[in-house]
């Protein structure tokens, strides 16, 4: 099995995610980053979702991705659910 393989199986939604942040899946295996963590609100309803993305990643695909001034991309709270075509945003 190669290490593409083997990324890809721990890590199944990298798919998904390399979708919603608009790069390829290659790309996004590349990339060195936290994992997706939920934001809720007081009653414990999940708002959204973020990611930090670290700075020491391949210039040519931190330019393709839409980070805040902390490397940080959010994604909408639906974008995790099946059958959506939720966004990231920063």
């Amino acid at each position: 099995m190669n290490s593409l393989a083997k990324r890809i199986l721990f890590d199944p939604m990298a798919g998904k995610v390399a979708t919603l942040l608009g790069i390829e899946l290659e790309e996004y295996l590349q990339l060195h980053h936290s994992e997706i963590t939920p934001v809720k609100d007081t009653s414990g309803e999940i708002v959204k979702y973020f990611m930090v993305i670290r700075a020491l990643n391949p210039a040519d695909i931190l330019r393709k991705l839409k980070l805040n001034r902390f490397g940080m991309v959010y994604f909408s709270p639906d974008a995790f659910d099946p059958g959506e075509s939720a966004k990231a945003s920063n």
